[in-house]
C-alpha cells in the first residue's frame, strides 16, 4: 500500500497589478514570468516527493526556472520600490535602472565564468547570467514598444545604436 504524502507547495503566485500601463506593462510580465516559474517548481516538488531520485537526476530546467523567478522577483522589487518610494521615479528612470542592472550581472557573468567544483553551483551561477540575459533584451523590447505606441515612458532605443534582429542592442 503506497503511502500518500503530503503536497510540497514551495511558492505562491504573485497577484497581477490591476493598473496595466506604463512601467506596471513591465512589472506584470516579470510577474507573470515569475509565477511561470513557480508552476514549474512546485510541480518538481511534487516530482521530487513521489521519487527524489528520479526528480533530481532530471533537475535542470529547476536550476533555469529558479534563476528565472530570482531574477523576476529581483525586477519586480525595484518597480515595486520605485512606485512606493516617497519620491516616485519617472518610468525612464525605472526602466534605465533596471537595464543597467541587467546589464552589470550579464557582464559579471560573462567576464568571471562559475570555475567552482560544484556542478550544481556552477550550473546556477550560469543560469542566473542567461535569466539577466534574457531579462536586458526584454527591457530592451518593453522600451522599444513604449516607443512605438507612444507613451511617454521612454526615449527611442535605437537613437545612435545599431540593430540586431528587433531590438537594440546597448553600448
Amino acid at each position: 500500500m503506497k503511502k500518500e504524502r503530503p503536497s510540497l507547495a514551495l511558492f505562491t503566485p504573485i497577484p497581477i497589478v490591476d493598473e496595466d500601463k506604463g512601467i506596471n506593462i513591465v512589472k506584470n510580465e516579470f510577474i507573470r514570468q515569475a509565477n511561470y516559474a513557480v508552476d514549474e517548481l512546485n510541480k518538481w516538488a511534487a516530482k521530487f516527493a513521489d521519487d527524489p531520485c528520479y526528480a533530481i537526476g532530471w533537475s535542470e530546467q529547476i536550476f533555469r526556472q529558479t534563476a528565472k523567478r530570482e531574477v523576476a522577483l529581483v525586477i519586480i522589487g525595484v518597480i515595486g520600490d520605485k512606485q512606493l518610494s516617497n519620491s516616485p521615479a519617472s518610468d525612464d528612470s525605472v526602466l534605465n535602472q533596471l537595464k543597467s542592472t541587467a546589464s552589470d550581472h550579464v557582464l559579471r557573468g560573462a567576464s568571471y565564468p562559475p570555475s567552482s567544483t560544484s556542478v550544481p553551483g556552477n550550473l546556477s551561477a550560469l543560469q542566473m547570467t542567461a535569466a539577466w540575459a534574457e531579462a536586458l533584451s526584454q527591457l530592451w523590447k518593453f522600451e522599444r514598444y513604449f516607443a512605438e505606441k507612444g507613451q511617454p515612458v521612454l526615449r527611442n532605443p535605437n537613437d545612435g545604436l545599431p540593430e540586431h534582429g528587433d531590438w537594440a542592442i546597448p553600448r
